[in-house]
C-alpha cells in the first residue's frame, strides 16, 4: 500500500508540476492577449484621430471649395464690368471720332 500511496504522491506532484507549467503558459497568453487589445485600443484611438483631422482637412476643403468660387464669381463679374466699360469707353471714342468726321464733312 505503502508503494501504492507513494506511485500515487508521485503523480501527484507530477501533475501538480504540469497544473502549474500550463498556469504560467496561460498565464503568458493572457498576458499578451491584454497586451494585444491594449495596442489595438492604442491604435483605435489614433484612427479615431485621424478620421476626425481627415473630417476636418474635408471640411476645410469645402470651405475653401466655396470661398474659391465666391472669389471666382467675383472676378467674373469684375471682368464683365470692365469689358463693359472696355466697349462703353471705345462706342463713346467712336461716336467722337464719327461726330468729328461729320463736322468736318459739313
Amino acid at each position: 500500500m505503502e508503494k501504492t500511496l507513494e506511485e500515487r504522491y508521485e503523480r501527484l506532484v507530477t501533475r501538480k508540476k504540469h497544473c502549474e507549467e500550463r498556469l504560467r503558459e496561460i498565464s503568458l497568453k493572457e498576458k499578451r492577449v491584454e497586451e494585444s487589445f491594449e495596442e489595438l485600443r492604442r491604435k483605435n484611438e489614433e484612427v479615431k484621430v485621424m478620421e476626425k483631422s481627415v473630417k476636418d482637412l474635408d471640411e476645410e476643403v469645402k470651405r475653401k471649395e466655396k470661398e474659391f468660387g465666391l472669389q471666382e464669381r467675383h472676378y467674373e463679374e469684375c471682368l464683365r464690368e470692365i469689358k463693359l466699360s472696355n466697349a462703353i469707353t471705345s462706342l463713346k471714342q467712336k461716336r467722337s471720332i464719327m461726330m468729328n468726321v461729320s463736322e468736318k464733312s459739313s
